[in-house]
């Protein structure tokens, strides 16, 4: 997997870069404090609305398996987690999320398998991020992270494509 060492600003420029925030909502993603409030404009609420409430459980669920890859829960993880629940406007406590817990993995693996193919860059990108909260990633979250790309037939060429393509667009933004 290629994605270059800019997680820091990854999950704050995600939306940015992705779905063109405007630029007043850019500027309090910089703000330095513990909320997981979220900055996502009206147009981006099509796009994220097109998930199912079954669907971003099974994203979450991923990631609290990628920040619990050590053997425990990676705090800056699970903050990004729930920042991305925030997001995607997710009960974390809801029906899904509690369905979601009782499935495991391949429950959340096999629902991600049927994302469109743009459902599935978003998804990576997503991913992509959340193994560099905290720094480089340690060798159990890329193991976990390929189990997942494997299991939900999201290919290294897609996701390394979607993930360049965002970092190249933050590239630019940051110039």
């Amino acid at each position: 997997m290629v994605i270059n060492n800019i997680a820091t600003i990854v999950d704050l420029l995600l939306f940015v870069a992705i779905f063109n925030l405007k630029i007043k909502d850019m500027f309090n993603l910089f703000r330095k404090k513990k909320s997981t409030k979220n900055y996502v404009n009206e147009s981006n609420s099509g796009f994220l609305s097109e998930f199912s409430d079954e669907q971003k459980a099974a994203m979450i669920y991923s990631l609290m398996l990628l920040s619990s890859a050590n053997g425990n829960y990676n705090e800056e993880k699970l903050a990004f987690t729930e920042n991305q629940a925030g997001t995607l406007k997710f009960n974390l406590e809801g029906v899904a999320m509690i369905n979601q817990m009782e499935r495991k993995a391949d429950y959340a693996y096999s629902i991600i398998k049927r994302f469109s193919s743009k459902q599935k860059d978003w998804y990576s990108i997503l991913l992509g991020s959340g193994m560099f909260i905290g720094g480089n990633p340690t060798d159990n979250e890329k193991k976990i992270a390929q189990i997942i790309l494997d299991s939900t037939g999201i290919s290294n060429l897609q996701f390394d494509t979607a993930n360049n393509k965002a970092n190249a667009i933050m590239n630019k933004f940051l110039k």
